[in-house]
């Protein structure tokens, strides 16, 4: 599983699209995904987001979602997972393990902040 060192949350699409880039979405899959960089969660006053979890015959989820995850690909290459889509990837396979040590982490940190 990938190490998580940090928690990092955005709450401006412009943030995550500065990370992500704002060219063509790369598909978002298990054979592809490397680690977890964050996640988002946008306010009705910001855009939703495409997610690029990549869904039978190879095509982009493409559902605007105002919570997911910024994701690192092989080749250093940036996307993102639409929260719920996440549920789309095996129980037991990398995402989705690093989706639930990162939620987890998250979880923990905001008990020791408040």
């Amino acid at each position: 599983m990938s190490k998580i060192s940090e928690i990092n949350s955005y709450q401006r699409a412009s943030e995550v699209l500065n990370l992500v880039g704002a060219d063509e979405p790369i598909a978002v899959n298990a054979n592809n995904f490397v680690s977890l960089i964050g996640d988002y969660h946008l306010t009705d006053s910001e855009p939703p987001l495409q997610c690029c979890c990549e869904k039978k015959l190879k095509k982009l989820c493409g559902q605007n979602h105002r919570n997911g995850y910024v994701v690192e690909l092989k080749g250093n290459a940036k996307s993102l997972l639409g929260s719920t889509c996440v549920n789309d990837f095996d129980p037991e396979g990398e995402l989705k393990k690093s989706v639930s040590h990162y939620d987890n982490k998250k979880g923990i940190w905001k008990g020791l902040v408040i």
